[in-house]
């Protein structure tokens, strides 16, 4: 079922796991894939739910519409500065009083493997967000890797996600600039190297 801006519930398909997975009923989910710019696909997406932009296609619309999309994500980036580093997220959006609403969206300048990996980290953090982080540590134990990802929070478990996200799509490992002691424990668990820049 869609609705609201894309934004879908029941059950979805978690990006670079390819896990199918039922959210919860006060929850839905949208996968924007690449986009130009994380802050404005942010900006967008609040402004569009609160009615406050049109998302017409009319060219005057347009230029209004990007004009305050423009003013509303420098806020954004001012007051996270983790966007201008960051290389993905997963946002919640309030769809309305009871719903919330998960978007997951990565910058379009990724190289294959940073996209499998940001899309596999961003679905860790969505399944921790709706309480169902058991759903990877099923696959690692189905997997025979002994790890238990459950103990495991926030930009961990995401790791721990992205790195499956990086075997079940036979992908080589990026070269990651963060993290790089935690990745590499977690990559010599899936016995992979991480490549050094």
């Amino acid at each position: 079922m869609t609705l609201n801006h894309g934004f879908k519930g029941g059950e979805i398909n978690l990006p670079g796991l390819n896990v199918p997975v039922k959210l919860p009923n006060n929850v839905l989910f949208r996968y924007d894939g690449k986009v130009k710019s994380l802050s404005k696909n942010i900006a967008r997406t609040e402004l569009l739910l609160h009615g406050m932009i049109s998302g017409s296609s009319n060219l005057i619309n347009k230029i209004a519409d990007n004009a305050i999309i423009s003013i509303a994500s420098r806020t954004i980036e001012q007051r996270n500065a983790h966007f201008n580093t960051s290389s993905s997220y997963l946002f919640s959006h309030n769809i309305n009083q009871f719903t919330k609403g998960y978007a997951i969206a990565q910058k379009n300048d990724l190289t294959p493997q940073m996209s499998v990996f940001a899309d596999g980290h961003e679905s860790g953090h969505l399944l921790e967000k709706i309480n169902k982080k058991e759903i990877l540590q099923k696959i690692l134990k189905e997997l025979g890797i002994n790890m238990d990802a459950l103990i495991y929070q926030e930009e961990d478990f995401a790791d721990i996600s992205g790195m499956y996200a990086l075997v079940k799509n036979r992908t080589d490992m990026p070269i990651f600039r963060t993290r790089l002691e935690q990745r590499k424990k977690f990559a010599d668990v899936f016995g992979k190297t991480l490549p050094q820049f």
